[in-house]
């Protein structure tokens, strides 16, 4: 999740530890509670054009929870938290179009570009732990589907 050629930094406030990215690209915080937030920068297409490609944001959102796992069983190996809230937000991208890979190959200089949308570009669900390990790519579709559909 992190570019291995920047810098990282720390900080603890509080009771949140902080570990970021040069420029803000990719943030993780952790509190003591074990709240975890995942902060990462959308991937960018090869085309100029400011669109979200499906596959990145799904994979994207794959890794920010196979970390999230990671990091639970890191901190709570006897796995006392049972249970997880996962939310996906979306934010500076209400004017940005919405495709997959091949939409953008096919049309890779047209696109409708989103105006007027609502800037709440959130959804949630609320799974097992297990899920975030068993379940995951299911967990993914359940968030990312949504989101999309908002875009429409």
């Amino acid at each position: 999740m992190f570019d291995s050629s920047s810098g990282v930094e720390r900080e603890i406030e509080g009771d949140t530890l902080t570990v970021q990215q040069e420029r803000g690209n990719a943030r993780i915080l952790l509190n003591e509670q074990g709240s975890i937030l995942v902060t990462l920068a959308i991937e960018r297409s090869e085309s100029m054009m400011s669109e979200l490609i499906y596959e990145r944001v799904q994979g994207q959102c794959g890794e920010a929870l196979g970390f999230a796992a990671w990091l639970l069983d890191h901190i709570d190996p006897t796995q006392r938290l049972s249970h997880v809230a996962v939310a996906l937000n979306l934010s500076n991208a209400e004017h940005m179009a919405w495709r997959t890979q091949r939409e953008s190959k096919a049309s890779p200089n047209r696109m409708s570009m989103g105006m007027g949308r609502d800037s709440n570009n959130s959804v949630h669900v609320n799974r097992t732990r297990s899920a975030l390990r068993l379940d995951s790519v299911r967990l993914v579709e359940d968030l990312i589907v949504p989101l999309r559909r908002k875009w429409r």
